[in-house]
């Protein structure tokens, strides 16, 4: 295996932690207490169900194009959660991939 594989293969098993490491820190983070209570169950359950009564029911009083540009916000948070933990799931693949190739490259050495 060349220095420049090695290189690149470290390189890479560092991004791969930068985003197993995000992905762990979501998972503690979603099992906070306080963190569903404000954001799971506050922020992306009731306050939703508000916005839509709210658009439902909106007689002129309410902006309905803030309300929904409000869920459209909201929905932005949700698909960053699930990238965040994708990468997670990314980069843990990603080890394990890299750890196979240096094992296949050291045992095709071994042969040689």
């Amino acid at each position: 295996m060349t220095a420049e594989e090695l290189e690149q293969i470290e390189v890479s098993n560092k991004e791969a932690q930068e985003a197993i490491d995000k992905g762990e820190a979501l998972k503690r983070l979603l099992a906070n207490p306080d963190y569903k209570l404000i954001i799971s169950e506050g922020f992306m359950k009731n306050y939703p169900e508000e916005l839509g009564v709210a658009i439902a029911t909106n007689t002129g009083a309410y902006d309905t194009d803030a309300l929904v540009n409000l869920l459209k916000g909201i929905n932005s948070f949700v698909g960053y959660t699930f990238q965040v933990a994708q990468n997670g799931m990314a980069g843990e693949q990603t080890l394990r991939d890299n750890e196979a190739y240096i094992a296949s490259q050291e045992e095709q050495e071994d042969k040689e």
